[in-house]
């Protein structure tokens, strides 16, 4: 499917019109139904205006980031609760966008704004974002589908004029405060996002947004333009529910962090500042920062002296990006594919991870050709080709950022000391010994939810059943009581915390607990925390009343390395069904043995000590 789905896009993006669009978007279906290779996502659209003409090019947007969404409509009025409902229940949505335009929800705020006058214009505001967000906690009530509220697009024009924006209490003042508070409410409800409508139209221009005959005609308010961006914003977060594309960004640096040869031209030389020529280098760098901020592992991969590059990173005034940004770096004169697999190697991480961007075309195509898993991009062409900024491409998409996303780069070095450390210990029982390991394991609360979704959904390898949750089905299981445990495991050592690296799921029925999910992140592995997290599941499993625990595993196309992971353990069994293996554990007879190097610190009983 992708060659032919390939051919279909290429077609279209040669004359990218409306009625290629219909036609890509028929074909895209067609497909679909042959081979089934997209990931396929219902989608439903809680709307008060037309807004059917965005499915075509929702649809070709969706492709093009591995997705096939079936799309439906509510009617133009959904305050229905029950109608909104019975919809739910028979479209069978996975995601839910709420697109209410200002405009409808509220004519007294938009044209009637000056006869309304300000202060019932705030109440009546206050009202609309009440309802607004009912609508989508309703949404969630009714169904597990992860809702995309839109928020509101400022008006094209003032009611007041010019005057409007020296009135704190102005039109759109008004809509900017609206707007804050559906942030605000959203991030209080389980399994919803905010889609910044405001920001999506004001990157492309409001004046190009809005088709006046279209919504005269057949109250299609919308242009072309603007269904074309949206539906390119609804698809990338459609996709991001899944977790980023990409994890590591590696960097060429001459031309590429900044301009110039730093072996040929120096320090002094180079094109890297806040005016002229190295103001493109010195942005560059601030978009790369921000990324390692929000989690994205960067490294370095570059034809130099080493000392050359890290003396830039140290010493010039106007690099943003210093050495500890960096978790890996390739600086020598070996070819740049092989770096890239050793960087690869040295992070534990897939090729299928990795964006590599140099300024050299021979050097693009080269790690192209010996590595097609890693996507490629020339600086500053491909680039350029999204607006010039990195961001753009999707690449790195994710509408939640984690206390260990945004500590990612510091676990990543702590994990080279590790091996450092490893080098030097002949036994490796001593080494983990060494490590003076805390395992800290605990029950999911609220502030746990989007990290251990997070490993549900991203989790691969060591992970002994691949069911997937989000964050609102996990909190449904933490409020099952008795009947179900959701545990979290932080690792931590003598040089620092791993952060959340498991997730341990177990349901209980009478006298048998089964253990739903058992993952682990990667980056721990052989450790032996499994054993840790086996421990505790049993120990949850006895405390909801069970005698016997089971273990499940389900084999997917990445977990072989777990299929044996219960008898490894010490659990009894297997026994072999039609959907993979289970293994049995009687709790009569103790918990899973832990070796001698952990210290478990329970966090439940740690949080219930009084302060001293």
């Amino acid at each position: 499917m992708t060659a032919a789905l390939d051919e279909i896009l290429a077609w279209l993006d040669e004359k990218p019109t409306l009625s290629r669009t219909i036609g890509a978007a028929r074909r895209i279906d067609q497909l679909q139904s042959e081979l089934g290779l997209l990931s396929a996502v219902s989608v439903l659209i809680v709307r008060n205006f037309t807004i059917e003409p965005i499915e075509p090019l929702l649809k070709v947007a969706a492709s093009r980031v591995g997705l096939h969404l079936t799309v439906s409509y509510s009617g133009y009025d959904p305050g229905d609760e029950d109608e909104l409902g019975a919809l739910l229940a028979d479209v069978g949505a996975d995601v839910v966008f709420v697109a209410l335009r200002l405009e409808e929800l509220a004519p007294a705020l938009t044209s009637d704004f000056l006869t309304t006058g300000s202060a019932l214009a705030a109440e009546l505001a206050d009202d609309i974002v009440d309802r607004v967000v009912g609508l989508a906690s309703a949404v969630r009530a009714r169904s597990r589908a992860t809702v995309l509220l839109h928020n509101f697009a400022m008006p094209l024009h003032a009611a007041g004029g010019l005057a409007d924006a020296q009135d704190p209490d102005g039109q759109f003042n008004m809509v900017r405060r609206a707007n804050i508070r559906l942030a605000e409410q959203i991030d209080d409800l389980e399994g919803a996002h905010l889609l910044d409508l405001d920001q999506v139209f004001g990157q492309l221009g409001l004046a190009q947004c809005y088709d006046e005959r279209g919504h005269r005609n057949g109250d299609a308010p919308l242009s072309q333009a603007a269904l074309r961006a949206l539906a390119d914003s609804q698809a990338r977060h459609i996709r991001a529910l899944r977790g980023p594309v990409a994890k590591c960004l590696v960097l060429d640096c001459d031309n590429t962090l900044w301009g110039g040869v730093v072996g040929e031209d120096g320090i002094a030389g180079l094109a890297l500042g806040e005016t002229g020529d190295g103001r493109r280098y010195r942005d560059f760098q601030q978009s790369i920062l921000n990324l390692r901020r929000r989690g994205v592992v960067l490294a370095i991969c570059s034809k130099n002296e080493e000392a050359d590059v890290l003396d830039v990173l140290r010493k010039h005034p106007d690099c943003l990006l210093g050495e500890d940004d960096f978790a890996a770096k390739r600086i020598n004169w070996d070819d740049k594919a092989s770096n890239i697999a050793s960087i690869a190697a040295e992070l534990d991480l897939g090729l299928q991870h990795f964006v590599f961007i140099d300024d050299n075309p021979v050097e693009c195509e080269w790690v192209k050709g010996q590595l097609p898993e890693v996507r490629v991009l020339q600086f500053p062409g491909d680039l350029d080709a999204h607006g010039g900024e990195i961001d753009n491409l999707g690449l790195f998409d994710s509408l939640v950022v984690t206390e260990e996303d945004r500590s990612r780069t510091q676990m990543y070095r702590a994990e080279a000391q590790r091996r450092t450390a490893r080098a030097e210990v002949a036994d490796v029982d001593d080494y983990l010994r060494s490590l003076k390991m805390e395992a800290i394991v605990g029950s999911a609360q609220p502030e746990h939810l989007a990290r251990l979704a997070q490993l549900t959904q991203r989790t691969n390898q060591f992970n002994l059943t691949t069911r997937r949750y989000d964050v609102s089905s996990l909190g449904e299981l933490v409020e099952a009581g008795d009947t179900a445990a959701v545990l979290w495991l932080e690792l931590r050592d003598r040089f620092g915390s791993a952060g959340v690296v498991g997730c341990g799921i177990v349901r209980a029925a009478g006298e048998v607990a089964t253990i739903d999910t058992f993952l682990m992140s990667c980056r721990v592995l052989g450790r032996h925390v499994e054993s840790v997290m086996a421990n505790q599941l049993a120990r949850a499993a006895r405390d909801m009343g069970a005698t016997v625990l089971i273990g499940e595993f389900r084999p997917s196309e990445r977990n072989a390395q777990v299929a044996d992971l219960y008898t490894r353990l010490g659990f009894e069994g297997p026994e072999v069904g039609a959907e993979g293996s289970s293994w049995r554990w009687d709790l009569a007879g103790g918990d899973p043995p832990v070796p001698d190097w952990f210290e478990i610190i329970n966090a439940d009983l740690r949080q219930e000590q009084p302060n001293e």
